[in-house]
């Protein structure tokens, strides 16, 4: 009696514990996070469809979804910004309840103070902060493969079948998210065939119940498309040919090893190879932990028969990775604790993850700040405190809101008249084209022009370098913004006058 009190009470203390990380993780991801929609190139073509009640189905559905009905049932405003701000909040709590299965599932291997460690360390890491504040699926992905492992986990340990249909739930979701989620379907398919060796015919029957949970699942989540099958075969094709844009898939067409090492930090991986180290070492039957590392490895080599170069792909991999590490730490500790019995090992470990979190938190502290302050708004404010009433401000197309935008156009009207490039300020031809236009002024995204000037060997835009070389040479640099960590939100704006 008294050791299930006892049990309970450790359970309610790891679940009140996991809340408190879950909340005061929200608050910090939902911090700032109203900066306008079209910052992002992706998120207009998003809000569009929410609005709309259109569907390109170039993703599936959950994020779209999911924010759809949120609005709706919380009765926003339907505009562009509005409707952003309720799918960044989605992002925000699907990154914050992804990081309480990260600290439950740490926990069972290195003990309560473990796996909030480990939910902190994840939880605070810049890539998942930052992605977190964006109306992108990476943080409803991320939600799913971390559950799964959880409910897999503790089907592994307690065979029931109620787990088993959670983890079928929860790979749904990861492939509700993006495409590549079905890596975790596949993953989970491997681990209960595993670990229902013994008995071949509820291999089949255990089988049958995960795919039917997650096809449910999928099927709830991303009806429409189920009831448009041809154009949703369509647009998903369209995106997987988007992908393949530079020619055919090979290994290493991106290579993310050297982003795994900045993004996780050497000290990272040196606790991802204690955790290995010690898991041979250990030679108990761990198929989580071995499913863990060939999900990773997956998903690894999958990226890199893609072009695609983004940080935020790298999310479930950065978090397991974190989560292993911490494991890893603890099991050397109770290593080195049966041969000096002394030793303090929570102070030690917490002192470590201490450590780790100092390698990068500075940049999470920095994406922070750089969400809090918005400069094209300073911009906005100094054209309209400096230059004259009869300025003609000519600029590329991101810097000020679509003509149909909802929600923002206040924060960026002028009393000066704008011209608008159709992408980029090259488009404009030249120096003698703009003042027969009348423009007295030409602002410029740094973001592009900056690597045109520095001679870069990739640049990102089809944009003709000799018009920025002009610009920078005929025109008056008069206000300069510099490019910062987020891109997205500080690109590098140029304010140049016309001689």
């Amino acid at each position: 009696m008294t050791n299930d009190h006892s049990r309970r009470a450790r359970a309610g203390a790891a679940w009140l514990l996991c809340g408190g990380l879950c909340v005061a993780l929200l608050w910090f991801y939902t911090a700032h996070n109203s900066y306008p929609f079209f910052y992002h190139t992706d998120v207009p073509a998003k809000v569009r469809q929410v609005i709309d009640g259109t569907r390109n189905f170039h993703h599936p559905l959950l994020l779209i979804t999911a924010t759809d009905l949120i609005s709706r049932l919380i009765g926003s405003d339907r505009t562009d910004q509005h409707v952003v701000v309720v799918g960044r909040w989605f992002s925000a709590s699907c990154a914050a309840l992804a990081m309480i299965a990260v600290a439950l599932l740490v926990m069972r291997r290195a003990g309560l103070p473990g796996g909030i460690a480990a939910g902190v360390l994840a939880g605070v890491h810049p890539v998942i902060f930052q992605s977190a504040h964006e109306m992108k699926e990476d943080c409803a992905v991320l939600l799913g493969i971390v559950w799964a492992f959880y409910a897999l986990d503790v089907f592994c340990v307690r065979e029931q079948r109620s787990a088993l249909v959670a983890a079928g739930v929860a790979c749904g979701v990861a492939v509700s998210a993006k495409y590549i989620g079905v890596l975790i379907l596949i993953t989970a398919a491997v681990v209960v065939a595993i670990q229902s060796q013994r008995a071949r015919d509820n291999v089949i029957t255990r089988l049958f119940v995960l795919f039917a949970a997650a096809a449910v699942t999928f099927a709830l989540i991303n009806f429409q498309a189920l009831l448009h099958p041809a154009s949703a075969f369509t647009a998903a094709a369209s995106e997987f040919e988007h992908m393949r844009y530079i020619g055919t898939a090979h290994l290493f067409q991106t290579n993310y090893l050297p982003k795994v090492v900045r993004r996780a930090g050497v000290p990272m991986l040196i606790a991802l190879g204690v955790f290995v180290w010690r898991l041979i070492m250990r030679g108990r039957r761990a198929v989580i932990e071995w499913a863990i590392l060939g999900f990773g490895a997956a998903w690894m080599c999958a990226l890199s028969f893609t072009p695609l170069s983004k940080d935020r792909y790298l999310i479930p991999i950065l978090t397991l990775f974190i989560a292993l590490g911490v494991v890893g730490l603890r099991w050397l500790l109770e290593w080195s604790g049966a041969r000096m019995p002394r030793l303090p090992q929570l102070s030690i470990l917490l002192v470590c993850c201490a450590g780790l979190a100092a390698v990068y938190l500075p940049k999470t502290f920095a994406a922070e700040g750089e969400f809090s302050i918005d400069s094209r708004k300073r911009m906005i404010a100094w054209i309209r405190q400096t230059l004259p009433a009869d300025a003609i401000v000519a600029h590329e197309w991101r810097i000020w809101p679509p003509a149909d935008a909802t929600g923002v156009n206040g924060d960026f009207s002028i009393p000066q008249k704008r011209i608008e490039a159709p992408r980029f300020a090259s488009d404009f031809k030249s120096i003698e084209n703009l003042r027969a236009l009348g423009a007295t002024h030409v602002v410029v995204l740094g973001k592009f022009y900056r690597d045109l000037l520095e001679g870069a060997e990739v640049v990102p835009v089809r944009a003709d370098p000799e018009f920025y070389w002009a610009l920078n040479e005929r025109a008056k640099l008069v206000w300069q913004a510099e490019r910062g960590q987020n891109l997205y939100i500080h690109p590098g704006l140029a304010v140049y006058q016309l001689q």
